[in-house]
């Protein structure tokens, strides 16, 4: 804008300087020459001024794009080490079934995907952040049994989550057999779900490369400023928070299982379940009075949201 300004101002072309030279009988020139120190000066200033206090005049947002590489390695625990990258943990749920899914996922991945890795985990994504993970994101596999009197159904799951535990997306493969599955039906089901997979990584290229590259699931085609928390109303009334550790909320203060009194100032209720569950994705620095355990009136404020400037491509 400095330099527009200074162009507006000192152009020897513009318009209202040929007229002011031709009413005061000077060279148009020579008005440049008086005014062009002046509004450099005036220029210099505005962009210090901008840089100093850039933050309060336009809350929000990144007032140069060359401070987002900053920004991000503020939050380096939104993403996996380096080394992490196309690393991919793979866990079960503890059943014999989810077991020989998740075996042969992780051996699929790693004889099949060229450039990935897959290692065993049953680590709880979600109870860190990324910045000693050994993996970039993780498949949690499930296998629920559904028996009925004529068959038994068997639902294999695979949820993709980022580093900190971020759900990205589901697929789900239904098995039905009179009797149990068997070994090779689990791991035909292993074999397809990841075929899925496959698909939604060559449907959205640049969203599947920031969850296996860098463990954050954050789209780059749908940027929109985000905290990476959600809110959502419990059964027993109240309404807590979801929170990506690493993410900005979390660096803010705000926790998973948070319980929320107050936004803005105001109880949450006063606003409705809906209205109060929106604030998490408007990317606006909402601030919360929470309860947590034994604690009460924890002052949170928001800070800066993440955006597509701090990916630091």
């Amino acid at each position: 804008m400095a330099v527009v300004q200074v162009q507006n101002v000192c152009d020897p072309t513009n318009t209202q300087n040929v007229w002011v030279a031709n009413f005061t009988g000077v060279r148009v020139e020579r008005i440049t020459r008086l005014t062009l120190p002046y509004q450099v000066a005036v220029a210099t200033f505005a962009t210090i001024a901008v840089a100093l206090f850039g933050a309060r005049l336009f809350p929000g947002a990144h007032v140069f794009a060359i401070a987002a590489p900053a920004a991000a390695a503020e939050r380096e625990g939104l993403f996996a080490p380096a080394s992490a990258s196309r690393t991919i943990a793979v866990r079960n749920d503890g059943s014999a079934d989810a077991k020989i899914v998740a075996d042969q996922v992780a051996d699929s991945v790693a004889t099949g995907w060229s450039g990935f890795h897959a290692i065993r985990s049953s680590d709880d994504p979600s109870a860190t952040d990324c910045a000693t993970k050994r993996y970039a994101s993780m498949f949690a596999v499930s296998a629920e049994r559904l028996v009925s009197t004529s068959d038994v159904q068997t639902d294999v799951g695979l949820e993709l989550l980022d580093c900190a535990g971020w759900s990205v997306t589901e697929w789900h493969v239904p098995i039905e057999t009179a009797t149990a599955p068997s070994a090779e039906e689990l791991r035909a089901a292993a074999r397809l779900v990841l075929f899925r997979v496959r698909t939604w990584q060559n449907e959205s290229p640049a969203y599947a490369a920031e969850v296996f590259e860098r463990g954050l699931a954050y789209d780059v085609t749908r940027p929109s400023p985000t905290y990476f928390y959600t809110l959502f109303k419990t059964a027993d009334g109240y309404m807590r928070a979801l929170v990506r550790p690493g993410g900005p909320a979390y660096v803010a203060g705000m926790r998973t299982n948070d319980i929320v009194d107050k936004v803005d100032g105001r109880f949450w209720w006063e606003y409705g379940t809906y209205q109060t569950q929106l604030r998490a994705f408007d990317g606006k620095p909402h601030s919360f009075e929470l309860t947590r355990g034994t604690q009460h009136e924890i002052a949170v404020t928001l800070g800066q949201p993440f955006t597509l400037g701090d990916i630091g491509r």
